[in-house]
């Protein structure tokens, strides 16, 4: 005799890692601070590399900048004069440091006021563009991971 019995049990076991999934899903602060420190880890090393990181580097300084720069006794390194850039974006205690993190949305950045103007350039101020702001394909691979991995979870 050949008998076939459906039970409801992994209909709930799956109904219940469905709920876990949504309970990530509307609020995903934890993830969103892990996404944070890796960018601010990413901007170290952009800075770190003075723009090399993922190809390519920032422009030269001008010698003229070189020199104001010695004169100043500031830091040779393409936007590290003072490391009032580097640190507003790096270090989350500092006093230009943003990071607002609510129940899914994630925002960093910097309230340093020339931030904007390296990070697009500007023709009119003959700034080039320097852009801090630079996410590798692995980056944006390994933030999916990220993503993926604490909203699967309860499948694991």
């Amino acid at each position: 005799m050949l008998r076939l019995v459906v039970t409801q049990k992994g209909f709930t076991t799956a109904a219940h890692k469905l709920e876990g999934t949504a309970r990530k899903a509307e609020n995903t602060e934890a993830i969103l601070k892990e996404l944070a420190f890796d960018i601010r880890l990413i901007e170290y090393q952009t800075f770190a590399a003075q723009g090399r990181r993922g190809g390519g580097s920032w422009k030269k300084l001008k010698e003229a900048t070189v020199q104001k720069k010695i004169e100043n006794g500031g830091d040779l390194r393409i936007l590290h004069e003072f490391h009032r850039l580097r640190d507003s974006l790096v270090r989350e205690k500092h006093k230009d440091h943003i990071t607002v993190i609510t129940k899914n949305t994630l925002k960093i950045g910097t309230s340093v006021p020339y931030s904007a103007v390296h990070q697009e350039g500007s023709v009119k101020k003959n700034i080039p563009k320097r852009p801090f702001f630079k996410f590798t394909a692995a980056d944006k691979k390994r933030h999916s991971k990220i993503l993926l991995g604490e909203l699967l979870a309860p499948w694991q």
